[in-house]
């Protein structure tokens, strides 16, 4: 499987090729992403605020943006809101609003 499979840029642009994805990442201020050990990503820019469609986050550190739905395994959160999938990893800070938490919660405010 593919790192990633789909980029969405303001709903007007689309990019489905992994490298070229990269290179967009690369140029970015969501490079930090690049850093980070995923498979199957579909992600999208809009307004400047990334989001995750889907896919499987393995390791790394989630800087800030939206996870709509997929697999986070392991790993740093350290910011955005969480709205549905499955956490299994650090939580430092964020809004929860649904899914499945199996990680460890560091802010000691998810009531989940």
């Amino acid at each position: 499987m593919e790192r990633f499979i789909k980029l969405s840029i303001d709903g007007e642009k689309s990019i489905t090729a992994s490298k070229q994805i990269e290179g967009w990442l690369y140029n970015s201020p969501y490079y930090w992403l690049l850093e980070c050990e995923l498979d199957g990503a579909i992600i999208a820019i809009k307004d400047n605020i990334l989001s995750w469609e889907d896919g499987i986050f393995y390791y790394g550190t989630w800087q800030f943006g939206i996870w709509k739905k997929g697999q986070f395994r392991s790993g740093n959160w350290l910011g955005g809101v969480f709205y549905d999938g499955t956490f299994e990893g650090t939580w430092n800070r964020g809004m929860w609003k649904g899914g499945q938490f199996k990680g460890k919660d560091l802010s000691g405010k998810l009531l989940v």
